[in-house]
């Protein structure tokens, strides 16, 4: 049974189990979260390998300000995980190396029907 995330602060636990089936269960406003933290790969975490579906809903106004730091998205860096039908709007994401609105480095990730609009990134290598 996969967990439903309904806030931002659900969105940031995820980093919390990063094997675990994820799906969205409303349109998620993370402005109340003033510097995100990737999910899996940043800061020396493992890589996210669950799945996340957000059933066409948007998460919006994430930042990321994190200059000196790699592997930077709403996903550090996913191996073998699958994320679909979700829309990025109005992303601002800072980093170093490995940067994107939705992951920052990914290995053997199925990724399919994303949406991004309106994002602003800073880097090195994006």
């Amino acid at each position: 049974m996969a967990t439903t995330i309904t806030t931002a602060a659900g969105l940031q636990n995820m980093k919390l189990n990063l094997a675990e089936d994820y799906v969205l269960g409303c349109n998620i406003n993370c402005s109340t979260i003033g510097n995100f933290e990737p999910v899996g790969g940043w800061n020396g975490q493992d890589p996210f390998t669950g799945t996340f579906d957000g059933k066409e809903y948007t998460i919006r106004n994430l930042t990321v300000n994190r200059a000196a730091d790699d592997y930077i998205g709403l996903f550090g860096e996913t191996d073998g995980a699958t994320i679909k039908n979700v829309t990025l709007k109005d992303f601002v994401l800072t980093g170093d190396d490995n940067i994107g609105a939705l992951i920052g480095y990914c290995e053997d990730t199925i990724v399919s029907n994303i949406t991004v609009i309106n994002i602003t990134i800073t880097g090195d290598d994006s």
